[in-house]
């Protein structure tokens, strides 16, 4: 069996281990370095999804553009989650909240979750995105295929509020960063109103 030298991408400690299990070059999955650099990613993904530009009512994308929130500086994108959790709080039921805090906040998989706090994976599941209806009956059809509740869903709801709108641009602003919500980023300049101010 051949050995293999490497140095761990997270905390940077010089292990050998055979070549089929090097981990993706990390030295464990229980360094805490690691755990802590996996959250970080969680809680941007989040950040990623709950300020998506998709429309409310479609599909949450589960693997989001997250480069603008990682470039982020860390203090920022810890307010960022502070800021995402207090909705959370506020606007989920308590079950939601605590999913999301254990699954982003703690990096726990759902399964995890679900043996933590007594449910199956698939409640877990349908507190984080909701649900999607696929009955067949008739009186159903227009609801077919739409995803309904779910926390991450109620905290995009939320974000539509101007009030937080604006106290997120200010938190993204404040970085120097774009903000990424979606109604955030400024619309395009009318240019039937840019030639009426021009003298």
């Amino acid at each position: 069996m051949t050995l293999v030298s490497f140095s761990c991408r997270i905390c940077g400690a010089f292990v050998s281990r055979p070549n089929r299990s090097t981990s993706g070059g990390y030295c464990s999955n229980k360094c805490v370095a690691h755990i802590r650099h996996a959250c970080s990613i969680s809680r941007n993904r989040f950040a990623a999804m709950c300020t998506s530009l998709d429309p409310v009512d479609s599909k949450i994308n589960l693997a989001p553009d997250c480069s603008a929130i990682d470039e982020l500086p860390v203090l920022t994108q810890e307010a960022l989650w502070t800021f995402l959790l207090r909705i959370a709080n506020t606007c989920c039921t308590a079950r939601q909240a605590e999913c999301i805090r254990l699954h982003f906040g703690e990096g726990l998989t759902q399964r995890e979750i679900a043996g933590k706090i007594g449910l199956n994976q698939s409640s877990v599941a349908h507190s984080l995105y909701g649900i999607k209806l696929t009955s067949n009956r008739e009186r159903d059809a227009r609801h077919q295929g739409k995803y309904y509740g779910g926390a991450i869903r109620s905290i995009r709801k939320q974000l539509l509020n101007k009030s937080k709108q604006e106290q997120l641009q200010a938190l993204l602003t404040s970085a120097g960063v774009l903000a990424v919500g979606p109604a955030l980023n400024p619309a395009p300049p009318d240019p039937e109103v840019q030639r009426k101010d021009e003298p």
